[in-house]
């Protein structure tokens, strides 16, 4: 079976890695990595792991007739069995072009929940009508799909992200004398890396020895540096900037949070877990299927600067075997539940009914 994954980009974020986790499988199938942009990281990725890798470096914004043009063409030579698309661009682009050319299976996917304004959301309900599966990665995503976008829930299917192909290791417990919290996201307003710093300043003030590394990078990235200077905690925050497979660096935290407005599936909480970090998360997404309250982890109202407050201060109050118990509960929780071999028998279900 030849299959087509399509993305807009394939250069760094949770959708790229997804995909380079794929391109680890050697299932006999043949594996086509596709984006309508450039590439990047991921590309690289995937290249070393042996799948082909097509950046058609066409403009995305939609609607774009170029990006329907070259899809067309190239799903008329690669003749598919399968074009799966995942992001907006993608599925809008995508979708046109594989029903003009008669692919025998579509594959649409939400990665999250969007931001979309009304001309958009009248698009989606039109295109979500032709895939044979609209694939979403919690059940917010799901319900948003069904509401706001029009699609018929039968054809819609859930299928968690899965971690890493590469087993991670655990992390242990950091037992200097600061207190080390640890985010990884992209540096944007939804992500609300903003409320952490405020947070961490309260307690900063509270004289609790605290460190917080900041790895990703975005629009924010400038503006957020400003914003712990102005808090009176740039020596308190490091910002690294996008690393490639960000937690193989790390020895030792306590705590990593994520703190995000909206949310589909956090990769990046999923692998924490999976490394045996104890986490917090705003209650999005699929945040509350993965985390148990005070078992695996801990969970917060979005946008609730007070009880992310209320929350760190239990947490610091904890002993650090504590600290260590829940994050080694959390890593037991996810590491069969969101294994690669999963996702991939759960996508083939999906691509040959």
């Amino acid at each position: 079976m030849k299959i087509i994954r399509l993305c807009t980009l394939l250069n760094f974020g949770g959708l790229e890695q997804r995909l380079v986790n794929i391109s680890h499988i050697n299932d006999g199938h043949e594996w086509i990595f596709c984006a309508l942009g450039t590439g990047g990281e991921a590309a690289e990725e995937i290249t070393k792991n042996g799948k082909r890798v097509v950046l058609l470096d066409v403009a995305y914004t939609i609607p774009s007739v170029k990006a329907i043009q070259k899809l067309v063409s190239f799903f008329l030579q690669e003749k598919p069995d399968v074009v799966h698309t995942s992001g907006a661009e993608a599925n809008f682009h995508g979708i046109i072009a594989a029903k003009m050319t008669g692919v025998k299976r579509l594959i649409a996917e939400e990665i999250g929940i969007p931001n979309q304004k009304i001309h958009h959301k009248i698009m989606v309900k039109i295109i979500y009508k032709f895939p044979d599966y609209v694939l979403a990665n919690s059940k917010p995503v799901t319900n948003y799909l069904e509401k706001e976008n029009g699609v018929n829930p039968k054809i819609l299917k859930i299928i968690p992200n899965p971690l890493n192909a590469i087993a991670k290791r655990a992390i242990q417990q950091s037992y200097s004398k600061d207190f080390q919290i640890l985010t990884i996201s992209r540096l944007k307003v939804v992500k609300n890396i903003e409320g952490i710093l405020k947070v961490i300043a309260l307690l900063v003030q509270e004289n609790h020895p605290l460190k917080f590394t900041v790895i990703g990078d975005g629009d924010n990235f400038l503006a957020l540096k400003e914003r712990a200077s102005d808090l009176g905690i740039a020596e308190n925050v490091e910002f690294k900037g996008f690393i490639p497979s960000p937690l193989s660096g790390i020895k030792e935290t306590n705590l990593f949070i994520l703190n995000s407005f909206t949310e589909g599936f956090s990769n990046a909480l999923v692998e924490a877990m999976s490394a045996g970090i104890p986490c917090l998360a705003t209650d999005v997404g699929a945040a509350g299927d993965l985390i148990e309250e005070n078992e695996t982890g801990w969970l917060v109202k979005p946008g609730d600067e007070q009880d992310l407050y209320i929350k760190m201060k239990f947490i610091l109050s904890l002993e650090k075997e504590r600290l260590a118990e829940v994050g080694n509960n959390g890593r037991n929780a996810v590491i069969g539940k969101y294994h690669l071999n999963r996702h991939i028998s759960q996508l083939m279900e999906a691509y040959q009914k």
